[in-house]
């Protein structure tokens, strides 16, 4: 973490700022370890993240801070994308370099993998796939992570699921080493999607490297800090009265004003006072508003 990152957290717990913080989580470090070395350098309890990435991967992890954990919810979904290496030839258990390796394929195999035999393959990635995830991972069975039963030895088998691949692209091969670029949507796992194009080409094959460059709308042209009001400057807005804002800090409802406007591409209406964002509403049927979220409970 870069000391001007760290300013801005010292920064953002002074003034007790909801904010987003976009990081490049480095390669074995874990999510879960940034998230709490920000709880600790900001001062704030209150923090959350937009989707964890293993520790081998590197790249993109925002974290959100205070009352913008609120928001969370919005962006769970937001597509991604990444930056792999794939080795054909072997595999592991974990379908990254990290697991138990084996040699899968001879080099007289491999030699008959060609950008052309690849190109032909991934149109078969692409869209709407159903995908099994890797047993080493963080989904739960039973109320248990799928990779504690996995390394206890325990027989662990996940359904496959649907994910959506927009894009695939060829950034680089060279035998044994290919690297693509991974549009993608939230829920895929690109070992498997790795795992699965080298049991597709028949020589098998492993990720040795993963790096996020984007999640949403937060990149890695973009690191660090980004306001509450920043976030939320495409949404429908509206600012409030002095009257409304005191009704909603109380949580009473209250009918839709002339202008209010309606909520739009699976975001709330961003509701300002005073240049700031205090609420996230919505109007239901019957014209009133109603507060999805709410930041003004307590003093202003």
């Amino acid at each position: 973490m870069t000391q001007a990152v760290e300013k801005k957290m010292q920064d953002s717990a002074l003034r007790f700022a909801p904010c987003v913080l976009v990081l490049d989580k480095p390669s074995g470090v874990s999510s879960f370890r940034e998230v709490a070395r920000v709880r600790r350098e900001s001062g704030v309890r209150r923090v959350g993240h937009l989707g964890t990435l293993d520790p081998l991967a590197t790249g993109v992890l925002v974290v959100a801070v205070g009352e913008a954990t609120k928001l969370i919810e919005y962006f769970m979904k937001a597509d991604k994308v990444y930056e792999a290496t794939a080795e054909f030839g072997k595999v592991s258990d974990t379908y990254d370099r990290e697991g138990e390796i084996k040699v899968f394929a001879s080099v007289n195999s491999l030699e008959k993998i060609t950008r052309e035999a690849i190109e032909q393959a991934l149109p078969s990635f692409t869209g709407e796939i159903m995908q099994v995830p890797p047993i080493f991972s963080a989904l739960k069975i039973k109320g248990k992570p799928a990779y504690e039963l996995a390394r206890a030895g325990k027989k662990v088998e996940l359904k496959a699921r649907p994910v959506v691949i927009h894009a695939l692209e060829i950034l680089s091969f060279e035998t044994p080493f290919l690297r693509l670029r991974i549009h993608c949507s939230s829920g895929t796992y690109i070992r498997s999607l790795v795992h699965d194009l080298g049991q597709k080409l028949g020589v098998g094959a492993l990720m040795t490297e993963l790096r996020r460059t984007r999640v949403g709308p937060f990149s890695l042209e973009a690191l660090g800090e980004i306001s509450l009001e920043k976030l939320v400057e495409n949404w429908a807005s509206f600012e409030l009265t002095d009257s409304l804002f005191q009704a909603l800090r109380q949580g009473r409802i209250e009918k839709a004003p002339s202008g209010f406007p309606e909520a739009s591409d699976g975001f709330p209406v961003a509701a300002f006072f005073h240049g700031k964002v205090v609420s996230f509403l919505e109007k239901d049927e019957k014209g009133d508003i109603r507060i999805l979220k709410n930041l003004c409970t307590g003093s202003f």
